[in-house]
């Protein structure tokens, strides 16, 4: 069997093999700190060894399926990049589903190359096989006489729910769907006055912003007058305008992305700054005036925050120390008074509080969960909502400064896979969150539920 080791900045820097009783472990291929492996799969012959394999060039990450010779040589190119899952098959064909976000969130589509048996190089162009949209496919496997393909069929739904609060609980014992449009939606803000959820969704073709008020079923486009997908749009400070990231579609994956903002009753957005942001930015409110990045250092070992305003980068607030090993696992949010950040590693049990005004750093271990997820304070700063797994889903829970949880609404059956909502640009986890109105009577819940079953094809 193959397996990968030893991860870096990019994916892992080997790629190992032993036998199934786990002795004869060897290292096959190893790479600098600017390169990382993903994925395995085997030639037909057992000679060869797919995978993915990345490579940092300046600011950018570069990714390629290739194949490579386990007696040595270089790796040969199979497919260049866009890589969802992949099976090679008993004819030398290799069968893999390509990410096509232009159909859709998670619509994907299976396309075919052959390959030379000696070298693993393309004989031809890539040829498609299907064209499908509104669902996404992976787990490939072909029958040993090469006649029929199996794999899984998914299609996701994230859903925007409101409830009100009485008594830190739910007065309902079911929140309210707000958000009634098939596909991906997710919330962000609530409006200064408490009347509307600001939220994102895919739609068109790209990730845009949208404001819903309680009492409507229809949600008003915010518009930007700009053909790029927009992520992770927050409520400034003092609650006229959006700031939010903007990305090209369908780009590749670099550190450096745009920080805009634009009014909350949309027109033509302004550029802030250009940023390594490690999520999205987050703001106080009113009194306060602060709003935050944060930025990783390039060894992953820190996460900087800095303080910005709607024409430019600020002074820098804080630093915490982080995991290079975990840089994609931490998620964080600026307490409502701006006095405050929180930060969690994911699947852990201790939140960091991190001090703006000189105070030691402090933390609050949450007691009996220990699958924390996400981190979200509620309106007032004194406590914080954050999600966790358990053995058969996810709750949302409402936490003390002292680390004593209560549970606040319980979803079972269904966790979004980490990299959901699908795109490279967002950083942590989509297991359900909690998003406080100001004046903390209402929150807004983030809900994910997926349909997935295994089907067959033949004649491809």
């Amino acid at each position: 069997m193959a397996f990968i080791a030893n991860p870096g900045p990019v994916g892992y820097r080997e790629m190992w093999i032993m036998r199934p009783d786990g002795t004869g472990a060897r290292k096959l291929f190893e790479v600098d700190a600017n390169g990382g492996f993903s994925g395995a799969e085997w030639s037909p012959d057992g000679r060869r060894l797919s995978f993915e394999w990345g490579q940092r060039i300046g600011d950018k990450e570069d990714w390629k399926m290739v194949s490579r010779d386990l007696q040595g040589g270089p790796p040969e190119t199979a497919i260049p990049a866009g890589i969802v899952d992949w099976s090679w098959s008993p004819d030398w064909r290799m069968i893999y589903s390509t990410d096509e976000p232009q159909s859709g969130p998670g619509s994907c589509n299976f396309w075919t190359v052959d390959l030379n048996r000696r070298t693993g190089k393309p004989l031809a162009p890539a040829r498609r096989l299907t064209n499908w949209a509104g669902f996404c496919i992976d787990n490939p496997s072909v029958t040993a006489d090469a006649r029929l393909l199996a794999f899984r069929r998914w299609s996701p739904q994230g859903d925007v729910y409101v409830a009100s609060l009485e008594n830190k609980k739910l007065n309902t014992s079911l929140p309210r769907r707000l958000t009634l449009s098939e596909g991906s939606n997710y919330p962000t803000s609530w409006t200064a006055d408490n009347t509307a959820v600001i939220f994102e969704s895919f739609q068109d073709g790209r990730w845009q912003i949208f404001k819903q008020a309680l009492d409507s079923d229809a949600a008003d486009p915010i518009e930007t007058g700009i053909d790029e997908d927009v992520l992770d749009a927050r409520l400034s400070a003092e609650g006229g305008g959006i700031f939010y990231v903007a990305v090209p579609k369908g780009s590749v994956p670099s550190p450096m992305r745009k920080v805009m903002s634009v009014p909350l009753s949309g027109g033509t957005p302004k550029l802030v700054m250009s940023s390594n942001t490690y999520g999205g930015p987050r703001c106080s409110r009113p009194p306060s005036t602060l709003c935050a990045i944060a930025e990783q250092t390039p060894d992953r070992e820190q996460l900087i925050f800095t303080a910005f305003d709607s024409d430019s980068r600020g002074r820098e607030l804080t630093r915490f120390k982080t995991d290079p090993k975990s840089y994609f696992n931490y998620v964080w949010d600026l307490s409502p008074d701006g006095t405050r950040i929180a930060v969690l590693k994911g699947s852990e049990n201790r939140i960091t509080i991190l001090s703006l005004r000189g105070e030691r750093l402090r933390e609050i271990t949450v007691s009996r969960w220990n699958e924390l997820q996400s981190v979200d304070w509620e309106s007032r700063g004194e406590e914080l909502f954050v999600s966790s797994h358990t053995t058969d889903g996810v709750v949302l829970l409402r936490v003390d400064q002292r680390g004593k949880a209560h549970v606040v609404w319980e979803h079972k059956g269904k966790i979004a896979p980490w990299n959901w909502p699908p795109s490279k640009w967002l950083v942590g986890p989509s297991a359900p969150w909690a998003v406080p109105s100001p004046d903390g009577h209402h929150i807004a819940i983030y809900e994910w539920n997926m349909n997935a079953n295994m089907w067959m094809m033949e004649n491809f």
